[in-house]
């Protein structure tokens, strides 16, 4: 027997119907070169990052914003591959792939698979567990 059987739909879904803004957490592990002044550069292997995301989105007649799993499933087909290719300096535009740089590809390409209503409003890039970029809609 299901316990909910007797739950039905209320005559108003919607309890909240304003911007609302959605976090998400995704985590890539790739090689990469970063390059310094002076002909330096730091190579990275099997380096984990780490990213938090914001995306605002408008709730809907039924209480709904953007779905979190189409979001899911669109960073896992679109997104994903780029990011935890073997060598990162070559699935990439031409960078340097720096946080910083890493950070605005992976803006503009929430931006490229979000609906017309809903937009990226931050993103943190953690290089390390305690080192991070933050870039911002303001």
């Amino acid at each position: 027997m299901n316990p909910l059987e007797h739950i039905q739909q209320p005559q108003h879904t919607a309890y909240y119907e304003k911007d609302i803004l959605l976090n998400l957490t995704f985590t890539f592990t790739t090689n990469n070169r970063i390059f310094f002044p002076n002909g330096k550069h730091k190579d990275l292997f099997n380096h984990n990052y780490k990213f938090d995301i914001s995306i605002k989105s408008p709730v809907d007649a039924y209480g709904l914003a953007i779905d979190f799993f189409q979001i899911e499933r669109d960073y896992n087909e679109k997104i994903a591959p780029l990011l935890n290719a073997p060598i990162l300096n070559e699935s990439l535009p031409e960078m340097n792939t720096t946080v910083e740089n890493i950070a605005y590809f992976i803006w503009e390409q929430f931006e490229n698979i979000l609906d017309q209503t809903s937009a990226v409003q931050a993103l943190t890039l953690y290089e390390t567990e305690n080192h991070s970029v933050t870039l911002d809609k303001n």
